[in-house]
């Protein structure tokens, strides 16, 4: 018997992609295949620009240029509203970078973000981009600042970039300990309703989202019982109702968590 492969989930992405009201893009990757749709349309990142500044950070980490246990001290003018627990925090509250970082990609938290793009660097972020081919991935503003948004400064990327940064994390050149470490990060994500929400608990997920006014997006490494691994991920902007992207990336992670465990 034929052994399902991607391009067999075709007709059903591209139904999906047709009854969405927004518009999506989206890349999949598994041993070596890969179906996409859209993957190199620039989109605002909305929070998965947190990836490369999360492979940055861990960057600098193994090069000793900066120390994931150093403790930060959160002032007052650090905080910003949106997703995240610190801004309802008080001043003085001590984390170390690594403690940042777990913030930043488990409660997408923007003040935590916001103080390690400080402390890593906004330039070395767009270089780390540029080293890893990532073509249409920016950082141009820090998180909530809306200011820089209404004068053009968005912060971008793509399906096919984010994929590429998924892929980096799980089997590019980082070491162990850090490859582990991002793992764990993503594996604790607290946002759960779009790709993870209709998955089975016989497939791992370790994922990222992304939220704004008319934007949903979703990234994740899936991984089957039996070790078979997809790359997947659905950005969605354009829309009128939240609930119609968190929709479709759910039918989409589906339609993945099927494939896998066929």
């Amino acid at each position: 018997m034929k052994t399902a492969g991607l391009e067999d989930l075709r007709e059903d992405l591209m139904k999906v992609v047709h009854e969405c009201p927004g518009s999506v893009s989206f890349t999949i990757f598994s041993h070596k295949e890969s179906l996409s749709w859209e993957e190199n349309r620039r989109k605002s990142s909305a929070s998965l620009i947190k990836l490369p500044i999360m492979m940055t950070a861990f960057e600098q980490i193994q090069t000793g240029s900066l120390n994931g246990d150093a403790m930060v001290v959160l002032r007052h003018e650090d905080h910003v509203e949106g997703a995240g627990v610190l801004n309802g925090l008080h001043d003085g509250i001590t984390l170390s970078i690594e403690d940042l970082l777990m913030l930043m990609i488990t409660v997408s938290d923007n003040t935590a973000t916001n103080r390690l793009i400080e402390l890593i660097g906004m330039d070395s972020i767009n270089r780390f981009c540029l080293t890893w081919n990532l073509k249409r991935t920016f950082l141009n503003r820090k998180m909530m600042d809306f200011r820089s948004l209404e004068m053009g400064q968005d912060n971008w990327t793509s399906s096919m970039d984010v994929v590429s940064c998924l892929k980096g994390i799980n089997e590019g050149p980082f070491k162990e300990a850090s490859k582990r470490k991002m793992l764990t990060m993503l594996s604790r994500q607290q946002f759960r309703d779009k790709l993870p929400a209709l998955v089975g608990g016989d497939v791992k997920v370790f994922n990222k989202t992304g939220e704004l006014p008319g934007v949903e997006h979703d990234c994740a490494i899936l991984e089957s019982t039996s070790g078979k691994i997809a790359y997947v991920a659905v950005l969605i902007d354009g829309l009128q109702a939240p609930e119609d992207g968190r929709r479709a990336i759910s039918r989409i992670g589906k339609l993945v968590y099927d494939y896998l465990t066929v």
